[in-house]
């Protein structure tokens, strides 16, 4: 549960499901994929009415005032895709993972493209792109947003990669975003590819009218 700024959350995590196991397009011989969703809902209260702030305290309680507070709720689907033997069937691995204290789908998020060492050894070997891979996971608008489909910037305007993983236990998600800058007054620990920085101008030039 979050206190802080008299903001309270809880957050549910709902139990892994398999959706399905299926053979991809490019499944490696004698396995398959397993397809894993987990449901995070968070349940956030926010007071109606602040009557302290960051500089000045008060005697009273918001209790005092008879401030009611305002609901919000958030609700995020996570979904990854493990490989398993050929041949297991969704009930097979959803005792597998059933069995499992603590498994989750945790999330990461960066702005920089999140790199596993087999991602970078098939960069390196001219197997795949950087740009390919960070095509792939950068955060873009839900389909219930009015830009859905859109490559949404985090809160300093940068880019921003989000990527789920898998593990047998418990594992906080990780918010590797920055807001840093080189002397220069540049982003630092930021990359976009060539064709992020031609779909965001594109967005420019609709906002100008040209």
């Amino acid at each position: 549960m979050d206190n802080s700024n008299n903001i309270t959350s809880e957050k549910t995590v709902s139990k892994i499901t398999v959706r399905r196991v299926f053979e991809s397009e490019f499944q490696k011989e004698g396995t398959m994929s397993a397809e894993l969703e987990q449901k995070i809902t968070v349940v956030s209260h926010y007071p109606s009415m602040r009557i302290d702030n960051n500089k000045q305290d008060n005697i009273f309680e918001e209790d005092d005032f008879g401030v009611s507070s305002q609901e919000f709720i958030s609700e995020e689907t996570r979904i990854t895709w493990l490989p398993v033997p050929a041949g297991k069937t969704v009930e097979e691995v959803q005792a597998l993972i059933d069995g499992l204290d603590g498994a989750c789908l945790y999330k990461v998020l960066s702005n920089e493209p999140i790199l596993t060492n087999n991602q970078k050894s098939a960069i390196n070997n001219g197997i795949t792109t950087l740009d390919k891979i960070a095509m792939g996971q950068i955060v873009r608008f839900p389909n219930s947003h009015e830009k859905a489909g859109e490559i949404c910037l985090d809160p300093n305007e940068k880019v921003q990669y989000r990527k789920i993983y898998f593990k047998k236990s418990a594992h906080d998600d990780l918010d590797l975003r920055t807001n840093e800058k080189d002397e220069a007054g540049k982003d630092m620990n930021t990359y976009v590819p060539e064709a992020a920085l031609v779909e965001l101008a594109s967005y420019d030039e609709v906002n100008q009218g040209v």
